[in-house]
């Protein structure tokens, strides 16, 4: 409900490792909290997240329901990029990472554009910066958002992305 997950792995007779994975709060402890705005969700549109990182997949994916969307996650850009070949009608957005072994997400991004000009592509990044935001921009990516995702900060981006897209579409 907050944007946190839990990751475990476990090996049979060598133990189990469980990873906590907790929002930041930045929040002074000793104020009162301000009301809180809410934060837009979906209406169960499919959504495509693509991150080289299976366990970052996975995150988003449990996040992004969390929402009220429909993710369909993958480690491999080609094969999302398949998949959307096929699914293509039923896909409101999608969210991608920048840095990954095969196809940046700038990349994945103009391949995407030659059959989906106006689909929302949300590209995450851990490596920002001006040169980002120009090849970004010039590979047709709707928004950049930075690494560690955060909750609200997704749900706000999604939720224009996904009216924009929508709007344009009538």
């Amino acid at each position: 409900e907050f944007g946190g997950a839990i990751n475990v792995q476990s090996t049979p007779g060598k133990g189990a490792s469980f990873t906590l994975y907790l929002p930041e709060c930045s929040d002074p402890l000793d104020q009162p909290t301000a009301p809180q705005q809410a934060v837009p969700t979906g209406a169960g549109q499919s959504l495509i997240v693509v991150d080289d990182d299976p366990v970052l997949v996975n995150l988003s994916e449990e996040m992004l329901k969390g929402l009220d969307y429909h993710p369909v996650g993958f480690s491999d850009p080609a094969e999302a990029l398949a998949y959307f070949q096929e699914h293509q009608a039923q896909i409101a957005a999608i969210i991608t990472d920048e840095v990954m072994p095969r196809m940046t997400g700038t990349q994945f991004t103009e391949a995407l554009r030659k059959v989906a000009p106006d689909l929302p592509v949300l590209l995450v990044s851990g490596f920002g910066g001006e040169q980002l935001t120009v090849r970004a921009a010039a590979a047709g990516v709707t928004r950049v958002l930075a690494k560690p995702l955060r909750r609200t900060e997704l749900a706000r981006a999604l939720g224009v992305a996904v009216d924009d897209a929508r709007l344009q579409a009538i």
